[in-house]
């Protein structure tokens, strides 16, 4: 067995043990609640995303469409914090800061489960006789 499941498992504990004690050590009101809970429920609709556009990005066999679909999706995780971090500043629905906080550890999550599950490119599709 290789080393990598157990080093995402590690990489999960850690970043969730980080978020858990940075919370806990700050003052909880509702607006930070629900900052922290929109934050990491857009950062699971990105990875939801980004699950369904890798697989298409990496059977295209040039390197220029993975390459493409990484910068893609790192702008659209920036757009998405800007926005975020910008709705929730200017409409008082909750904390920006928590938004932040969890978008950026929902995002170190997904990428971490996505360098996993990809890092040694993509799998062959199965031929004729690997499928029956």
């Amino acid at each position: 067995m290789s080393w990598q499941p157990y080093a995402m498992a590690a990489f999960a504990l850690v970043v969730t043990g980080a978020v858990v004690a940075l919370l806990a050590v700050a003052e909880f009101d509702r607006g930070m609640v629900y900052g922290a809970g929109i934050g990491f429920g857009v950062a699971m609709l990105l990875m939801l995303f980004n699950e369904f556009t890798t697989r298409a990005a990496f059977r295209d066999p040039r390197k220029a469409a993975a390459l493409g679909h990484v910068l893609g999706g790192f702008l659209l995780r920036m757009v998405a914090l800007a926005v975020g971090f910008l709705l929730l500043a200017f409409t008082g629905i909750g904390s920006p800061v928590t938004f932040a906080l969890a978008f950026f550890a929902g995002v170190l999550l997904s990428l971490g489960l996505q360098v996993y599950r990809y890092g040694r490119g993509p799998r062959p599709a199965a031929t004729g006789a690997q499928a029956a």
